[in-house]
């Protein structure tokens, strides 16, 4: 879906991942972050929440918590992120970025409780008062540990099994018990999504989820709690900062926004640029069709089914002008391959690379993470080669 775009905005993206990979510098099944694009995408949002007076919080996951992206962006001005687990804390910390909010999307276990505590979170979310408690047992002395809550409506609705949270019409209850905790201020609400791209009208909208954490906002502002933040994670890019500012929200989660990847990025020329590719290659043929390896083929179910492409050659200026349909492998499936499907006129031979261009999720993948600084400037240099997990592999040798 995004592969357009990237043809359009950032070729050289493309051009670089087969160029690299033709030299044997990257692997097949790797993803490819340009980091002069996520730099450039970082400072952007940092300067615009700066204007809107909110606090920007890099989301990692999907760009596999890669420690060279995080340190690119913490230099461009965003010092802290959101860690959706622990599995997310741990390589931030290590990569220089703060913790600036714990346990959104995944509660932390008990018995890592402690060892989050060690983090110092700026922020630490809590779906019910057992957790705030855990929170709480584990708070040093002379520490106040900010809690965020999330909270839900009447009406409000959540992806399948992320349902979670205190209801709206007990929320100064909720606050007063936590508030009485020891070492935990109640510091805040969410929700999730709180905003959504509409197809049909190709804009970012708010969700009933958002109206109902604006309402609450509003409600524990009038009844003792002048000071409280409020979070409003979803389809965040920079161009709605101004929007979320004006209803009262103070922080802000750009994820797929850092890599110009959200779904109106894939219809509309954003201020933030496509910032990474997916990289394969053709490892055989079968019935006359070409297939290429997989391992990173999971797309981010954003869209409907659509038909889903890749650039496809030995020289990138080529495998810019040469299109090819790819079966991606069914979700029940394990993606060992994607099978190419090119036309009576497109020669494919083995070896050759190819480049997709959708929304990824890194970290649920068995993929690698290629770092390439210097794109921009016609200088590529990879960075290292990483797993999804932040952590550093040696490549082609273990």
């Amino acid at each position: 879906m995004f592969l357009n775009k990237i043809i359009q905005r950032n070729p050289k993206l493309i051009q670089t991942g087969v160029e690299l990979h033709q030299k044997g510098l990257i692997p097949a099944n790797s993803y490819v972050l340009d980091i002069d694009t996520i730099s450039y995408n970082a400072k952007l949002m940092a300067e615009e929440g700066e204007r809107y007076h909110l606090k920007v919080f890099a989301m990692t996951k999907q760009i596999g918590r890669n420690p060279v992206a995080i340190k690119a962006m913490v230099d461009a001005g965003i010092r802290a992120g959101v860690c959706v687990d622990m599995s997310d804390a741990r390589p931030m910390t290590a990569s220089g970025m703060e913790i600036g909010h714990l346990g959104h999307l995944v509660q932390v276990p008990f018995a890592e409780t402690k060892a989050a505590a060690k983090l110092n979170p700026r922020y630490w979310m809590v779906y019910n008062l057992e957790k705030a408690k855990a929170v709480s047992e584990v708070t040093d002395s002379g520490r106040e540990q900010n809690i965020m809550v999330r909270i839900f409506g009447e009406d409000d609705s959540f992806y399948r099994g992320h349902e979670a949270g205190f209801p709206t019409e007990t929320i100064l209850e909720t606050a007063k018990e936590i508030q009485q905790m020891k070492g935990l201020h109640f510091a805040g609400i969410a929700t999730f999504p709180a905003q959504l791209y509409d197809v049909e009208s190709k804009t970012v909208k708010a969700t009933h989820n958002y109206n109902t954490l604006i309402k609450t906002a509003d409600y524990l502002r009038n009844h003792g709690y002048p000071e409280i933040e409020v979070n409003a994670p979803g389809t965040t890019s920079s161009h709605i900062f101004k929007r979320l500012a004006e209803d009262g929200v103070i922080q802000v989660e750009p994820g797929h926004g850092l890599t110009g990847t959200t779904p109106i990025h894939a219809y509309e020329d954003m201020p933030e640029m496509p910032g990474y590719i997916y990289v394969s290659e053709v490892s055989h043929f079968y019935g006359g069709k070409p297939y290429c390896y997989g391992g990173g083929m999971y797309i981010d179910p954003v869209f409907d089914d659509y038909d889903v492409q890749a650039c496809v050659g030995r020289d990138g200026d080529d495998a810019l002008k040469c299109r090819i349909s790819c079966e991606m492998p069914k979700p029940k499936a394990i993606d060992y391959y994607g099978i190419l499907n090119p036309g009576k006129e497109q020669k494919i031979n083995v070896g050759d690379t190819v480049v997709f261009g959708f929304r990824a999720q890194m970290f649920v993948t068995r993929a690698y993470v290629v770092p390439v600084s210097g794109i921009s400037k016609n200088e590529p240099k990879v960075e290292g080669i990483y797993f999804t997990d932040g952590r550093r592999v040696g490549w082609p040798e273990w």
